[in-house]
């Protein structure tokens, strides 16, 4: 992905909330299941087994609004912590020591849940519970974040698992084949969104075609490049975090943008829409 074409295209696009401008990237963890590896295809066959009991590979990957796929990174196994599994990858690298800011002066950012780090540039919920009383306009932040921004990707997930059935039991491939596999249907997601997508309504006897005005006409207007951080390899035993010593480290302080975001929500007067307060935070 191109940053400064990404960034220009969110910077251009209007925002449903202000406060909250300038998001580039939702960004989540994925356990794919596969078949359990064989002890000639890697030295730890156990650290393939979830906490959910069944084998898998971790594939962390990143959308945009449209529900296209930004960035793939598929380098850990399924026990492997989100956040350790994302710090693994060249997305995290990329986003350190980026210092570019957005047309309110802030940091372009990504978003995810508690499972990942706050930082300058990555953003996830407020943590605690019972927030929509002790602290109403952080139960806001996290309202908006989750219903506007985050879920972006749980609905990527959820169109890549219904459309294509080979995700429906465990993949049955030798672990150097599974990358190369995952990454194609990833790309055969996004040329899915970018085709002009044909609805047949049943109201002669021929049937009516009409082209559905809601899908984007051509995928390659907005700027994005279509192009992946790939790495092909799935080997554990690497240690991908070592430079990283505080992997699971959610210190607020580390997350001034999130801060300065909840104030700009109590000083506008934001709370949670009054619908959807007996929503368990």
């Amino acid at each position: 992905m191109s940053f400064n074409k990404c960034r220009k295209k969110y910077q251009d696009q209007s925002c449903a909330v202000p406060e909250l401008h300038g998001h580039v990237m939702a960004i989540d963890g994925l356990a794919i299941r596969i078949r359990t590896p064989r002890n000639t295809e890697t030295g730890n066959v156990m650290s393939y087994k979830n906490r959910k009991g069944f084998s898998s590979i971790n594939i962390q990957a990143g959308c945009d609004s449209l529900l296209k796929f930004r960035f793939v990174s598929i380098m850990t196994a399924g026990s492997t912590h989100d956040n350790t599994a994302y710090l693994a990858s060249g997305d995290s690298s990329l986003w350190e020591n980026d210092t570019t800011v957005d047309r309110l002066g802030r940091p372009f950012w990504r978003s995810g849940d508690n499972a990942y780090s706050c930082t300058k540039n990555f953003i996830n919920p407020w943590p605690g519970v019972n927030l929509i009383n002790r602290f109403p306009f952080r139960d806001s932040f996290n309202y908006r974040l989750s219903g506007g921004y985050r879920n972006s990707i749980e609905r990527a997930f959820g169109v890549l698992y219904a459309r294509w059935g080979i995700f429906w039991r465990p993949l049955c491939f030798r672990l150097s084949k599974l990358p190369v596999i995952i990454f194609v249907i990833c790309k055969l997601h996004n040329f899915c969104l970018d085709e002009k997508e044909l609805e047949v309504q049943l109201g002669s006897g021929l049937g009516e075609i009409k082209l559905d005005e809601n899908i984007r006409q051509d995928g390659h207007q907005n700027g994005y490049d279509d192009k992946f951080y790939v790495q092909d390899q799935c080997q554990t035993e690497k240690p991908y975090v070592k430079q990283h010593n505080v992997a699971r480290f959610r210190d607020s302080k580390k997350c001034p943008l999130r801060t300065e975001m909840t104030d700009l929500l109590e000083s506008h007067g934001s709370v949670r829409p009054s619908i959807s307060t007996n929503i368990r935070t």
